[in-house]
Parts: C-alpha cells; sequence; structure tokens
C-alpha cells in the first residue's frame, strides 16, 4: 500500500532506494524487484491476516456453539475447512472426506498429560480439531524456487480449548500420519524402456558386469531441504525375478569378491504392485533419513537365474536376508523392462513463511497420487514431487568402450590427460608461490603507541625486470601530518615481485588528514636487473574513515631505463587522473590478460584472486575437450609448362588481370570502408530522436494550448503564468488517468516516461542599471536606461530578495524567506552551477547568473514562482531566463538536454525559443550497440592504413603531393576520423561518468548536459565532414567510367577559364548582397543581417524564392533589384558559367590527348567477366598463337619486325585504289624499307590525300 501523500519526488524517504537494494546492488532489476515483492508481502500479510481472523472468530463461535461429536464441514472451490468436536481421549484418525484422499491419523496417547499436563484435564474434556485444505500449496519465499509443490495441496490441523484458544501441539512420541493428495489432473510420464537382451551376451564389452547400473540425482536446491527417491521398474515377463542393489555417492559393486553397496532387496513375481496406467511393476523406496546428505544414489538390477529364483521365490515373496545371492556371472537379461525414478517429499511452512524439512519424514506409501508424511508437530503442510529424467545406462557406456574400435579417441585422450597432469603439477606450484604472498604485512618500523591505521596496497608492473629486491622508503605526505621515512620490508616472505600485489599496515600517532602526495625512491641495492623497479600505482586506505586515495605511477625506478630516476614524488590521483585514457587502458588490460582471459590467467593470475590456477587449468581443459574438431587435407594442383610465345601473351594478360584485380579491390575496400562510414555516422543519429524532440517540445512548452502556448509568449505576465500552469506540474508526474497513484515513477516528468536527472534550474542574465546613456533633450522622460545584453555590461552582484539592496554576508539577508527564494537572487558563477556559455537568437549569454531550482514538492514549487513574481524577479534589466534541465529517456536509451529560453530585448518584447537535444551516451554493447563498435574499430583500420599510405605518398612526391586535388579529402577524411575518435571516447567517459554518479548518488545526482549537448553536436559536425569527403573521394573511383573521367579532364581544361570568371562572379554577387542588404534589412526578414542576405540571393538565383516578400517591402526598389539581379546574374553570369564549360567539353571530346585513358581497362574488365560467366561473346578473340585451320599452336613473329613489309603491302593496296589522284600527291616506296620513323611520316602524307579525295 502507498502512503497517501505519495509523490514522485526523489527526495522524498519513500524514494529512497537503500529500502530495497540487496547491499550493494543497487539496479534497476533488483530495485524494482524488491519493490514489487515489498508490495506483494505487505497485501499478502495483509490478506493473510484478514483470512486469519476470520478463520479464528469462526472457529471460536462454532467451539462455543458446537456439542461434542459435532462436525461443520465449509467447503469451496478455494478452500475445504473442516471442524469437529471430540473428547480428548477420541483424537485418533481424523479424515476430511471431501478433500478426495486427505486424511489425518493421531496417534493414540494420553493428551491430557501432553497438552494439558493433567491440569483441570479429564477424559471427557472437549477439544476442537479444525482442518484447513487448499486446492494448492501456497509458494511461501522459497515454494517456486526450492521446492516442487506445484503439485501438491496444502494441509494444516490445529486444536482449540473450550475458549478458542489455540493449544500448541509439538515433540509429539509417537507422530503423526499425514496424507497428502496430489493434484488430480497431475499427467504421469510413461516409463523408459530399456533394451537390455541385446548387451547379455556381449560378456567382453560389458567388462563382466553383473548388474545394470542407473544414477539417480538426490540433491536438493539447499542444503536444509531433504528429498526421497523411488525407483520404479516393470518387467515384459511378469514371471521374472531380480535382484537390486545401490549405493550412495559411488557405484555399487557385488560379486564373490568385493561387496561395495548400501544396501539390496530381491523382487519376486508376488512383489508385484498393480497400478491403474502401468499395471504391474516393481517399486523400491528410499526415505529423506536415509539420503540426507548424499548427493546422487546409483541402482543396480540383474535378472535372477533359475537356481536363485527357486532358492529365494520359492514361497513367492520378496526378502532382504541376510544370505543376498552374489554370482561372478555377467549380465544375462532374458527379457527387456521399463524404468521410472522419482523424488518427493514433505514440508512445512514455518513462522517465517518458509518451507521446511525438518523433523519430517516421506513415508513408504508415497506414490504417484499422494504423499506419505510423519510428523511430530502440527502447523501447515505439503508434499514435493519432481520425476527425473531418464537414468543413465553405465552397461550401454561399457559395452562400447573398446580401446580397438577408438584408438583415436583413446589416444588423444591420454595425450591430454598426460598435459593437463604435468600443467595440473605446474599449477599447483605456482598456487603455493601465491599463497606465500598473500596477506598483509604489518610494516616493522611501526610504533606500539602509534593507534590511527592505514592499508598501503602497492601494484608492482608486469614488464619484464619489474620486481626489486632493493629497499623501497616513502614518505605520506597530507594536510595534517607527514609520516617520515618508512620502509616497505616482510621478514618471512618476498614483496614488490613481477606483478605482485602487495598489502601492508601502517601506523601512525594521528590522522594524516586529506593527503597531498607521496614521495618513493629506493636504495638500488638489488643486484643487475633486480635494483630496478617499475611501479604501476598505490592505493592508501585510511582504516578509520574507509577512505581511499590512488598515487598513479606507472614509471620505472630505475638508473638503466627511461629517465634513469629512482626518487619520485607522487601526487595523489584526483576523479580526472582516475579515468585518464592511458591509466584505464592500462588498468583494464592487465586485469583482462591477468584474471579475465581464461587461458593466460592460468600463468599470470593474481595472488589474492580466490579462482586458483589449477580450477583455470581444469576449466580450460574442458573447454578444450568441448572444442576438439578433425584436421582434413587434399593434394596438391599440377602444373602444366606453356610455349614461349604463350608466355609473352599471357604476360600481357597479366598485367592486365593485375590492374583489374586492384581496381576490383580498391572498389570493394572503399566501398565497404564507405559502408562502414556510413553505419557509424546514420548509427549515431536515433531514429526516435525526432519523435522525442517533437513530443518535448509540445508537452513542456503547452503548444496545443490556446492560452500558454509558450511560442506565443510576448508579455511578463504571460511567461509567470506559463510557469505556474504549464512548466511546473509537467516536470512532475501526477496521477493516472484513472486517479491512481504514479507508482515506480520518482523523478519522472508528467509523461510518465522521460526520467529527470536531479532537477530543473531556471536562470536569469541581468544588466547593470543605466548601462546606456539617455539623449540629453530625452533625460527628462526617462530616469533610467537599459542597454542589451553582453559580456561587458552584466550584473554578477548578489542582492536580497527583492533586487532591493546589495546582499551584505556581514549583515546576512533581509526578510523572512525560504532557502531556495534567497538563492535565486543570489549570483552564481558558471564554474559552481557547471554551465557553460549559450548562444541565442539575439547575444551570447554567460554561464553564471541568478538560479532558482525546481525542487520539492508541486505545490512549494507553485508558491515560490507567485512569491518571484510578487518580489519582481524578472524585470527591466532581466534580458534572459534560460530553463535547462536533463532528461533520460529508459525506453530507447537517449539523454536529453532542454534548454528553454526567453530572451528580453531592449526594445521591448519576449523572443521565446527553445532547444531539445537527444544525445546518446550509453552503450551497452550488446546486439546492434555491438555491431556498431565492431563497426567503428573496422572504420579506425581503414583510417590507420589509409593514414600511412598517405604519409608514404606525401614522402614519395612531397610539394607535388598538395597539387594534388584527391589528397585534400583525404586529409579531411583522416583529420575528422581522428578528431570524431577522440570525442566519442570522451562521450563514452562522460557516460560512464554520469552512470557511475547516479549509482553512487542511488539516482539523487545533479547532472548538467549542456557541455555534452555542445560536444556530441561537434562529433556530428565531425561525422557530417567524413561522410561528405567520403562521397566524394568516391567520383574518383569512377574515373574508370568514360563519361566520369571526361567529366574531370573538362573540369581540369576549364579551371584556369572557372578560376577568372569566379572572381567577376564575386565581385557581382557581393554587389547585390550590399544592395538587399542595405535596402531591406529593416523590412525583411531574410535580409536582417548579411549571412541571411547572402541565402535569399542564392534562392532567387535558383528561381526557388516568393518574390511577393520584395513587393510588398518596396513597390518600386523590390520590383526593380529583382530584375536587375535576374538579368545580370541569372541570364548573363549564369550563361556565361555553362558557355565555360561547354567549350571546355567540347575541345577534350575532339582531343584525344587530353583524355584519361585509365577507362580502357573496363573493356578488359568486361570481357573477361563474359568468358568468366559465358553471358555475351567476349570481344577480340586472340588467335595470335593458333593455326587458322586446325587451331594448333605455330611459332611466334614478333610484330615490330615485320612492320615495315606490312606498311608496304598498306601503300600499294592505297595506290591501287585511288588511281586518280595525282601523281605528285603520291610516293611510292620501295618494298622492305628499315627506316620505320619514314615509313611513318610518308604514311601520313597518304592518309592526307586520301582524307581530300574523299571529300572531294
Amino acid at each position: 500500500m502507498l502512503p497517501p501523500d505519495y509523490e514522485t519526488d526523489i527526495e522524498t524517504v519513500w524514494s529512497n532506494p537503500n529500502l530495497f537494494a540487496d547491499g550493494d546492488d543497487f539496479s534497476w532489476e533488483t530495485i524494482q524487484k524488491n519493490r514489487n515483492l515489498y508490495y506483494q508481502q505487505q497485501g499478502s500479510n495483509d490478506i493473510v491476516g484478514q483470512v486469519e481472523d476470520v478463520l479464528s472468530k469462526a472457529v471460536s463461535t462454532l467451539t462455543y456453539h458446537m456439542n461434542v461429536g459435532q462436525t461443520n464441514v465449509i467447503s469451496s472451490n478455494s478452500i475445504l475447512m473442516k471442524t469437529e468436536k471430540r473428547r480428548i481421549d477420541k483424537l485418533d484418525s481424523f479424515t476430511i472426506p471431501p478433500a478426495a484422499g486427505t486424511r489425518i491419523n493421531l496417534p493414540t496417547l494420553s493428551y491430557c498429560s501432553l497438552l494439558f499436563q493433567n491440569e483441570f484435564c479429564s477424559n471427557s474434556t472437549a477439544i476442537t480439531i479444525n482442518s484447513v485444505v487448499l486446492p494448492s500449496a501456497t509458494a511461501g519465499y522459497n515454494g517456486r524456487t526450492q521446492t516442487n509443490i506445484n503439485m501438491s495441496r496444502s494441509v494444516s490441523l490445529s486444536l482449540f480449548d473450550s475458549n478458542g484458544t489455540t493449544i500448541p501441539l509439538n515433540n509429539l512420541p509417537t507422530p503423526i500420519e499425514i496424507i497428502i493428495p496430489r493434484d488430480p489432473n497431475l499427467l504421469l510420464p510413461s516409463m523408459t524402456l530399456q533394451n537390455v537382451t541385446g548387451q547379455t551376451k556381449l560378456t567382453k564389452e560389458n567388462n563382466n558386469r553383473q548388474f545394470s547400473i542407473y544414477y539417480i540425482n538426490i540433491t536438493s536446491s539447499t542444503k536444509s531441504l531433504t528429498l526421497s527417491a523411488t525407483f520404479e521398474f516393470k518387467s515384459d515377463n511378469l514371471s521374472l525375478g531380480y535382484m537390486l542393489i545401490f549405493r550412495f555417492d559411488a557405484v555399487p559393486i557385488l560379486n564373490s569378491t568385493m561387496n561395495q553397496t548400501d544396501g539390496y532387496k530381491i523382487f519376486c513375481p508376488a512383489a508385484q504392485i498393480l497400478t491403474v496406467n502401468d499395471g504391474y511393476i516393481y517399486s523400491y523406496f528410499l526415505d529423506n533419513t536415509r539420503t540426507i546428505n548424499h548427493q546422487y544414489v546409483i541402482f543396480g538390477i540383474r535378472e535372477l537365474n533359475s537356481t536363485e529364483f527357486q532358492s529365494f521365490c520359492s514361497n513367492n515373496a520378496s526378502l532382504s536376508s541376510p544370505m543376498s545371492p552374489v554370482t561372478d556371472t555377467a549380465i544375462n537379461f532374458t527379457s527387456n523392462y521399463h524404468i521410472r525414478a522419482y523424488t518427493s517429499a514433505c514440508y512445512y511452512l514455518d513462522k517465517n513463511s518458509y518451507w521446511q524439512t525438518k523433523d519430517i519424514v516421506v513415508g513408504s506409501q508415497t506414490s504417484y497420487g499422494q504423499t506419505q508424511c510423519y510428523t511430530s508437530h502440527l502447523t501447515t503442510f505439503a508434499g514435493g514431487w519432481i520425476v527425473l529424467p531418464a537414468p543413465i545406462n553405465w552397461n550401454y557406456v561399457f559395452a562400447h568402450a573398446d580401446f580397438s574400435k577408438n584408438k583415436a579417441i583413446y589416444l588423444t585422450m591420454i595425450l591430454l590427460a598426460i598435459f593437463y597432469i604435468l600443467f595440473m603439477i605446474y599449477a599447483r606450484y605456482k598456487d603455493k608461490k601465491d599463497i606465500e604472498k598473500l596477506g598483509v604485512t604489518p610494516l616493522p618500523d611501526n610504533l606500539i603507541n602509534d593507534k590511527y591505521y592505514y592499508q598501503i596496497i602497492v601494484f608492482t608492473g608486469f614488464r619484464k625486470d619489474a620486481g626489486t629486491k632493493s629497499k623501497v622508503h616513502f614518505v605520506i605526505s597530507g594536510d595534517d601530518e607527514e609520516t617520515g621515512v618508512r620502509t616497505f620490508e616482510d621478514p618471512h616472505r618476498k614483496i614488490l615481485q613481477r606483478g605482485s600485489i602487495d598489502s601492508f599496515i601502517m601506523a601512525v600517532p594521528k590522522s594524516l588528514g586529506r593527503l597531498n602526495y607521496m614521495r618513493i625512491w629506493h636504495d638500488n641495492s638489488g643486484l643487475g636487473s633486480e635494483a630496478s623497479w617499475f611501479l604501476k600505482y598505490i592505493i592508501v586506505r585510511d582504516l578509520q574513515t574507509m577512505e581511499k586515495n590512488h598515487f598513479i605511477c606507472q614509471e620505472w625506478f630505475a638508473v638503466e631505463k627511461d629517465d634513469g630516476v629512482i626518487d619520485r614524488v607522487i601526487p595523489v590521483a584526483g576523479e580526472a587522473q582516475k579515468v585518464e585514457f592511458a591509466y584505464l587502458l592500462s588498468k583494464t588490460t592487465y586485469y583482462s590478460m591477468s584474471d579475465g582471459h581464461l587461458w593466460f590467467s592460468v600463468i599470470s593470475r593474481p595472488p589474492s584472486t580466490r579462482f586458483t590456477r589449477v580450477q583455470r587449468c581444469t576449466c580450460c581443459f574442458v573447454l578444450l575437450l568441448m572444442s576438439i574438431s578433425l584436421l582434413t587435407f587434399r593434394s596438391k594442383s599440377g602444373h602444366i609448362p606453356l610455349t614461349e610465345g604463350e608466355l609473352i601473351d599471357a604476360r600481357n594478360k597479366r598485367l592486365n588481370e593485375i590492374k583489374m584485380w586492384d581496381i576490383i579491390r580498391e572498389l570493394l575496400a572503399y566501398s565497404s570502408f564507405l559502408w562502414i562510414l556510413y553505419v557509424v555516422s546514420y548509427s549515431n543519429r536515433d531514429p526516435n530522436a525526432y519523435f522525442i524532440v517533437k513530443h518535448l517540445k509540445q508537452d513542456l512548452l503547452d503548444l496545443n494550448s490556446a492560452t500558454n502556448d509558450y511560442t506565443q509568449i510576448y508579455h511578463f505576465n504571460q511567461y509567470w503564468d506559463w510557469l505556474r500552469t504549464s512548466f511546473v506540474p509537467h516536470i512532475r508526474a501526477s496521477k493516472w488517468y484513472n486517479d491512481a497513484p504514479p507508482t515506480n515513477l520518482t523523478g519522472y516528468i508528467n509523461d510518465k516516461t522521460n526520467r529527470i536527472l536531479g532537477w530543473a534550474t531556471m536562470r536569469q542574465l541581468r544588466v547593470k542599471p543605466n548601462s546606456c546613456t539617455i539623449v540629453s533633450s530625452f533625460q527628462n522622460i526617462s530616469s533610467s536606461c537599459e542597454a542589451g545584453y553582453s559580456t561587458f555590461n552584466e550584473d554578477q552582484r548578489s542582492f536580497n530578495p527583492g533586487w532591493t539592496s546589495v546582499y551584505n554576508s556581514t549583515i546576512g539577508y533581509i526578510g523572512n524567506y525560504s532557502l531556495s527564494i534567497r538563492k535565486a537572487f543570489m549570483y552564481n558563477k558558471s564554474q559552481s552551477l557547471d554551465t557553460y556559455a549559450y548562444v541565442g537568437e539575439h547575444a551570447t549569454y554567460s554561464g553564471g547568473g541568478y538560479v532558482y531550482e525546481f525542487r520539492g514538492k508541486m505545490h512549494d514549487m507553485i508558491s515560490n514562482i507567485s512569491l518571484l513574481q510578487q518580489l519582481s524577479w524578472i524585470d527591466m534589466q532581466t534580458r534572459a531566463v534560460i530553463i535547462q534541465m536533463s532528461l533520460y529517456n529508459p525506453n530507447v536509451n537517449l539523454f536529453i538536454f532542454v534548454t528553454i529560453i526567453a530572451e528580453f530585448l531592449p526594445t521591448g518584447g519576449i523572443y521565446p525559443s527553445a532547444r531539445v537535444e537527444p544525445i546518446s551516451l550509453l552503450n551497452n554493447f550488446q546486439g546492434f550497440a555491438l555491431f556498431k563498435l565492431i563497426c567503428g574499430i573496422l572504420y579506425m583500420i581503414f583510417i590507420i592504413y589509409y593514414m600511412q599510405r598517405e604519409i608514404r605518398s606525401l614522402f614519395n612526391h612531397r610539394m607535388k603531393y598538395f597539387r594534388d586535388f584527391w589528397s585534400y579529402p583525404e586529409i579531411g577524411i583522416i583529420a575528422c576520423s581522428w578528431a570524431g575518435l577522440f570525442i566519442y571516447l570522451w562521450r563514452i567517459r562522460e557516460g560512464n561518468r554520469i552512470s557511475d554518479l547516479f549509482k553512487e548518488t542511488n539516482g539523487y545526482a545533479y547532472v548538467n548536459l549542456q557541455l555534452a549537448s555542445y560536444v556530441n553536436d561537434l562529433l556530428t559536425f565531425l561525422l557530417g565532414f567524413c561522410c561528405f569527403f567520403g562521397t566524394v573521394k568516391f567520383l574518383r573511383l569512377l574515373r574508370f567510367n568514360q563519361r566520369m573521367s571526361m567529366l574531370s579532364s573538362t573540369l581540369m581544361y576549364a579551371a584556369k577559364d572557372l578560376i577568372s570568371f569566379s572572381f567577376m562572379f564575386s565581385i557581382v554577387y557581393f554587389g547585390y548582397l550590399t544592395l538587399f542588404f542595405l535596402l531591406f534589412h529593416s523590412k525583411l526578414l531574410e535580409c536582417s543581417n548579411p549571412l541571411s542576405t547572402a541565402q535569399m540571393l542564392f534562392e532567387m538565383m535558383l528561381l526557388k524564392f516568393d518574390v511577393s516578400d520584395l513587393y510588398a517591402a518596396d513597390i518600386f526598389l523590390g520590383p526593380f533589384c529583382f530584375t536587375l539581379f535576374i538579368v545580370f546574374v541569372v541570364f548573363i553570369c549564369m550563361n556565361m558559367f555553362i558557355s565555360i564549360i561547354a567549350d571546355s567539353f567540347r575541345v577534350v571530346r575532339h582531343n584525344i590527348s587530353l583524355q584519361n585513358s585509365e577507362h580502357e581497362i573496363v573493356d578488359f574488365m568486361v570481357n573477361q567477366m563474359k568468358k568468366w560467366t559465358g553471358i555475351g561473346r567476349p570481344k577480340g578473340i586472340d588467335r595470335l598463337h593458333l593455326n587458322p585451320f586446325d587451331g594448333t599452336r605455330v611459332h611466334y613473329h614478333d610484330p615490330i619486325t615485320s612492320f615495315p613489309d606490312k606498311m608496304d603491302e598498306l601503300l600499294i593496296a592505297l595506290n591501287k585504289v585511288y588511281m586518280d589522284t595525282k601523281r605528285n600527291d603520291t610516293l611510292m616506296f620501295r618494298p622492305m624499307s628499315n627506316n620505320t620513323s619514314e615509313i611513318i611520316e610518308k604514311t601520313n602524307i597518304i592518309l592526307d590525300n586520301t582524307d581530300k579525295n574523299f571529300k572531294n
């Protein structure tokens, strides 16, 4: 039940999570679980109390009105109560007929002496017996986790005297028998068939075993609870006899030479029990007094031979005589059988609502239909029952364990066992050495009169030669005292060894105060490498206050290492040092490798951990055995030699293939890089961010209200009304729609989804009075003048409430106001508020100001707001009121920083605005978050690769590197990526800091996410630039496309013209910018500043501007200026730009030398793809080395050698075709000319003449 004044204020006692934590576990699941348990317990206790009160009154009434021998029964679907009044000498069997088998048998005893000690008691004394039966047992505190009572009814029995007073009945000499039936709808699992007849002849494979072995687990969830075990089996041949043996926690053995059993029994056919579902079966029962302190029991079964059957079953009775039949013959079953095993228990409910089994015994009449219990006291009882899995048939295991059939398995296991033993010897040796390193050593120089103690924990590094045998001295200095020179020393064991953690106790006369630094040095007395020492860090704990101080070193104390210093002063580490990346990385890596990594920790395990090396070694081999797999092999491929001509052609082809694969690898690699970049960038933006922003703006700003819409505020009174009626009610969770209290919504705002981190703050920034000068001719109109806000005229004085006077610390506050009201008139600097400058629409406001905190109950906050209005907290000197609060939405794992600002302009009026910034600070690195982390790691691997490639290119090309356009996108990506990585790591650290802060304060901490939002915006900008540069760089990969290659060639050819045009266009554009800004800056919002004017002109250039605004601003100048801009910029300048591009494209298209030839490789790639896929016909099939008739290989001819002959043949053919050509234009050459350059020159002349003939 919740208190009547329950509210979601996080500072109320009811909301304190310490009430519901499990020790140091303050997780939300634990708090919520314990809260639910607390509510359930409260409700359950109320209901149980009401039920007990009703039953007590009913029994008292019945006891008063009933006669001896009279019985009263109350029966319903949920409860059955039987009340009977008897004489005390008639207390015996007590049956409850409507309860379907429930029965209570009281022993025949002298109850007068037991119950009344013979005082005022006779045989005729009346006793009322009351029993209550529930259809299902109550769970209690352990009924669902430690017992199996879900199939049982609950039975309770009480005795009352004639006055209706309960009579306790305990420690009876003869126990009470209670029969508790199980659920009638219970489905009994069928027995499991055991095919044993096929194994009877395999004497060798069965290792000559005489019994079939079955394992049954009898372990309870807790040692205080005990179980009974029932083993049932049914033979396919009902005329056979069997012998059963068993042994606890070991395999039973019974033959002529060995008897290792805990019991046995012979089953003859007459001992079979008739059951409804399974027919005739054999059953053996072990009660909980025999199974106590045991974990499992193993049963063995064998079939009696004919001789044994005649000897032991001639009288058709099962027996357990001292003379058990013993045989050395291997098992020989003539019939299969079925088995089933289950456990049972009897429980009683103690005073603390826990089910217990102490002093209660399970009877032999227990079956799957009922539980028989014997008890010596009366309370509430229930029966537990569970069917165990099919027992293990060890005969089958041993039958297939022959070495000859499993050589590989046995050899593998033998080798692993040998390695395991060797490693275990090493691990045990190291464990013994680790034990020597444990313990806390008092410093030898402690004085007996010093009673103030500090614990000093020294962490020695794990580097090579990190340990030392030199004497190490130290001095610890605090604010109040210092220790003097002390020495780390232990006469019984070695200290300061490599990777060791040594603990010492230091005694001092009194507290040192707050620790400042620690000076530590050694005398370099060790021999060789044992003189040096690497210190990781030291922890000093005040054993009186349990305060810890960290001294982080991570340095060598060695003359030959690093700086050669062996005397260092180490300051106490602050919070910033303890969360530094280098320290955290070193610490995390050390613990991950030495303790967290299972395999490495066998060697590097810290001595202080309880997980020994032997245990780790065992876990390693268990994991290895579970991971073994077989290896496969295949033969190597052969080699086919090629001819000389084929080698030359193959070389050219291979070069093209190498170039092709380089292009494909580059394309795939960069596509992967770009895809990972997009994943990293776009996953940084949560898809729920827009909906959170929209919801919070509508909720907190009350945008749907007709009277309190924040964006429509223009007067002081409207602002105060919005605070009282809209804002304050929305920052606390109110009742639900059905008037139910907001349970478990401590700290949530009214949407019941977002949790506020601490409280909201309202900060005012003011200007100094008379911060501007009034014109002398108007000084008689106004006596004061307040300028606009700036850092220089900000008022930073503290006042008394009402701004009446400046606060004087000597006099104190004036007026009887609450602390929150007084603090609202005190100036606070940004450092104390943890706030930063904020850029508004009209000014940049500093991080300080006058702050009011929205804390306490809602009606107190509303009263404070009204009081602040009465005290004129907002007046003519106010320039901005900034409301800030930090939220966390656990449903989408997003932090939200909300800023609601009202700027009070010196021109009059209010300019309201708001920003809602979602931030993702926490990553659990599971699911998609883990995938994002992997993508981030792969992305940085790409960046490192590209960075080293660019560095190598810079050294190779030097200044030419900066002349290449594509170098700048690479530099941009690398720079933005590294900057983004550092900001991302800072954001993770900030998220962990906030998480740890809330964990330490249990949700009471105030958190300001302003800096986090700024840094998150910077990370967004960097990721945006990375995506921009990465996308632009992708154009370079399209250089193999002929169209894209021609585009780049066109831009390179037109570069000079475009640069000249850009200068001219910039002058024209700047002229129009000044024109529009000077003419319309007070008439159009788009022209209010030069930047927005440039944006408007750009839209006008794209013909996307609404010209009606210009017409409305000035009916003549608006259209006139618009016409001038369109004519000179759009019609003239834009057409000039297009003409430059078009002319350059025409020149490049007709000049092959200006084009890039890299696109030719695309034809080769397409041709290869056609060959591989068989789709289409490859172009240019090379038949250079094939005979045109039979396709056989021919001799290779060098084309350069035959070039002159081919040219002569070409010229002769041209003369024959063009006989009408003028003789002086035709040049004939002698054949077999070896002057190749002369031939080419003459050929060009012939081709020119040929072209003229074609034109004619």
